[in-house]
């Protein structure tokens, strides 16, 4: 059996089985965010509803409402429907990924009966060779070969992970790019349009980072559930930190918020964002190890399989 070509095909195999598994997981959160965005919709007329009623109040009118914090209470109705609007427009960005990634697993679906033929057959290729051989050896072939195949499988789920964190490390670079930027940005000038200027740029940044988060939260998504395919044989991160993950979204909005709202900074975001990206460079080293003792592995039972033909052909 040709290496490469069990390998190639096992890979090809592997992730049409599992865009299998993750289709109905995928068509689960889209349903979820679609309620949720039904939701939000409503919420959102609600508190703009209730900020176009005081924006029609004269100041007067809202001082003698709420005893003197007319001008508080109008601030805050802003400032929440600020934050039911981004929430809004998150929860649709997350329904168009989701969307993307349901029609790209179910074409990787399709191809499944036609890798798993070629790997039925490439089997077969072996089953033909040991055929006439003693049974002894032909037993001790197989479970080194059924060995071998548990590699291959393992190394191609790490090979994933690895490609799924590259990929990570790419998109946290451009949060934090878009971060440092922000932070540099003065939210003064020397005149009103210099200051209108650097508050615009300010904003785009941050909208910038804020768009990449949802990238980073849909690959995260994807390594969470690689990692829970290969827990049973290696663990690479805690359960905790595979809870974590599925917030990241989530914390990185409340503190981009935070910063940029309440500090009018940006050095929180940034600290968050390196401590993923160390984390993640972590679990990158952790599978580049794995896959150099599966590669020993694999030539030790090379090793055994030599033996076993040499045997047969004297």
């Amino acid at each position: 059996m040709p290496k490469d070509l069990f390998l190639d095909t096992l890979r090809s195999y592997h992730a049409s089985t599992k865009a299998e598994d993750h289709l109905s997981d995928i068509e689960r959160r889209l349903q979820q965010e679609k309620t949720r965005r039904h939701i939000l919709s409503q919420e959102l007329e609600k508190e703009l509803s209730d900020l176009e009623s005081l924006e029609q109040m004269g100041i007067r009118q809202l001082f003698n409402k709420i005893l003197g914090r007319g001008e508080d209470q109008l601030e805050k109705e802003r400032q929440e429907y600020l934050l039911k609007a981004l929430e809004h427009n998150e929860c649709g960005e997350t329904i168009k990924l989701l969307s993307y990634e349901y029609d790209i697993l179910k074409s990787k679906v399709l191809q499944k009966p036609v890798y798993l033929k070629q790997l039925e057959e490439l089997i077969k290729e072996n089953e033909d060779l040991i055929a006439d051989w003693p049974e002894s050896l032909s037993r001790k072939f197989q479970q080194r070969q059924s060995e071998k195949r548990k590699i291959y499988e393992l190394r191609v789920d790490i090979e994933e992970i690895i490609v799924v964190i590259q990929s990570l490390l790419k998109t946290v670079d451009q949060l934090i790019k878009n971060a440092a930027q922000s932070q540099k940005l003065e939210i003064w000038g020397s005149s009103y349009a210099e200051i209108q200027k650097n508050k615009a740029l300010t904003q785009s940044h941050i909208d910038r980072a804020y768009h990449l988060s949802h990238q980073t939260q849909k690959l995260l998504d994807d390594l969470r559930l690689e990692i829970e395919d290969i827990r049973p044989y290696v663990e690479l991160i805690s359960l905790d930190d595979m809870k974590d993950f599925a917030k990241f979204t989530q914390v990185l909005y409340r503190r981009l918020i935070d910063d940029w709202i309440i500090e009018n900074q940006l050095s929180h975001t940034q600290d968050y964002l390196h401590e993923t990206k160390r984390g993640l460079t972590r679990i990158s080293h952790l599978c580049h190890d794995q896959l150099k003792s599966l590669e020993s592995r694999a030539k030790v039972i090379d090793g055994f399989i030599e033996i076993i033909l040499e045997s047969v052909e004297q």
